[in-house]
């Protein structure tokens, strides 16, 4: 009798890394003082690993390429890459805010309708 395996690979999409100063400025072709200035801003956080530098995750990386396009690409200083950020930031939250608020709505409706 022969017997048949299948095989179920699965892949996180949402795998951790963590890039140093210096990498994470060359990933995103930035200087590390942009870096640093960003962090000192509160714009980035990083992560404070014992006995070594901070280190910078996949969130980090993606907010410094936006960065990056504001900063060289649309040519708007880092005050304003910073205020720019923080509005993005707080647009987000009040959409997703929004969204539960409409989800409980329409929770609301259909128990009425039953």
């Amino acid at each position: 009798m022969d017997e048949q395996f299948i095989r179920i690979t699965l892949y996180n999409r949402d795998t951790l890394s963590y890039y140093s100063e210096q990498e994470i400025a060359e990933y995103c072709r930035l200087e590390v003082q942009v870096v640093r200035q960003l962090r000192d801003a509160g714009v980035i956080k990083g992560i404070d690993v014992v006995g070594d530098e901070l280190r910078y995750g996949n969130d980090d990386l993606a907010l410094l390429r936006r960065v990056r396009r504001l900063y060289y690409d649309l040519d708007i200083n880092l005050e304003g890459v910073e205020v720019i950020l923080r509005l993005y930031s707080r647009v987000q939250k009040l959409q997703h805010e929004l969204e539960r608020y409409q989800k409980l709505d329409e929770n609301d409706l259909e128990g009425r309708e039953s």
